[in-house]
């Protein structure tokens, strides 16, 4: 399970609900924890299926291996591009997990967002 804050880290989505028709979702990642945070580009998203359990979302099998850094008291922001091929754009609640690690310990991030 994911957290949206953690030591001082913190993950919020741009806005509660995406029209269906969208093709990226933006987070603004946060930093209060008194030091430089580096976070990259792995995450994934899960949502609810047809039979009410949570699954993890198929990906598009691309990889960036890039890191980004944020001084303590800036933010700083995530695209996730929603691929039509893989994520079929139904109606729903979804869970975006960004993979970090924080002072040696892994870390999930949350945010949470809806496409109507």
């Amino acid at each position: 399970m994911g957290v949206s804050s953690y030591q001082g880290i913190s993950i919020k989505e741009e806005k509660i609900v995406y029209p269906l028709n969208s093709t990226e979702i933006k987070f603004t990642i946060t930093n209060h924890s008194g030091k430089e945070f580096r976070y990259g580009e792995r995450f994934f998203m899960t949502t609810h299926g047809d039979d009410s359990n949570l699954f993890r979302l198929p990906s598009e099998d691309v990889f960036h291996n890039v890191v980004y850094g944020i001084e303590d008291g800036e933010s700083g922001t995530l695209t996730t591009l929603l691929f039509p091929t893989v994520l079929l754009h139904k109606s729903g609640t979804y869970r975006f997990f960004q993979e970090e690690t924080l002072n040696g310990n892994n870390l999930l991030l949350m945010a949470t967002f809806e496409l109507k």
